[in-house]
């Protein structure tokens, strides 16, 4: 967990821990400051993470050095002097991107199911897409065999919209090339279709 000391005297940091940088991305050495630090929140996140003095939890965005977009939890201490006055805060912050990224594919997933049709092409590229954000992916591929006219075929159907369809002879002379120089993740289905 990073933790940050913020000084109202200095209004700088006044103890950053490594894990913090680990986070966001940084080296100690990188000069990290309260203007970085400002920097690298969410502009839509900025009011909610200054607008308090008291103790409070909160979720912003952040960018970490690299420009990634990163989930932060965070919980605010503030701590005063005998008169009453604020003199320095400390908020622990936690990365909870993977979290935030599982939330919203449960989201997507739910949102699929409720809005699947009698469209099965429809049905299988939100799949696809969802597919390609689950695993973190540039392309995600369902395949599916058939049999028409005692030929095997198989076709597919890409995350990016394209359909194709190949002979199983292609299939088995190609299927390693598809897997191991595309990195696709192929979705395999085992239904046969018959034409007759």
């Amino acid at each position: 967990m990073g933790i940050i000391e913020y000084d109202l005297e200095t209004k700088d940091f006044s103890f950053v821990n490594s894990k913090l940088f680990e986070i966001i991305g940084y080296d100690d050495d990188d000069h990290f400051n309260i203007k970085k630090f400002v920097k690298m929140i969410h502009p839509d996140d900025l009011e909610k993470f200054f607008d308090s003095y008291v103790t409070k939890d909160l979720e912003f965005r952040i960018y970490d050095k690299y420009g990634k977009m990163r989930w932060i939890s965070s919980h605010k201490t503030s701590y005063f002097d005998d008169n009453g006055n604020l003199v320095s805060f400390r908020i622990w912050l936690d990365d909870i991107t993977d979290r935030k990224m599982y939330e919203n594919l449960i989201y997507d997933i739910n949102v699929n199911f409720l809005n699947f049709t009698t469209d099965v092409q429809g049905n299988i590229e939100m799949l696809l897409e969802t597919c390609c954000k689950l695993l973190d992916a540039s392309i995600a591929v369902y395949c599916q065999k058939r049999k028409i006219m005692n030929r095997e075929k198989y076709a597919f159907l890409t995350s990016d919209r394209r359909n194709f369809e190949i002979s199983l002879e292609e299939f088995q002379n190609n299927f390693i090339y598809f897997t191991k120089y595309t990195f696709w993740n192929v979705i395999y289905s085992k239904m046969i279709l018959y034409n007759e």
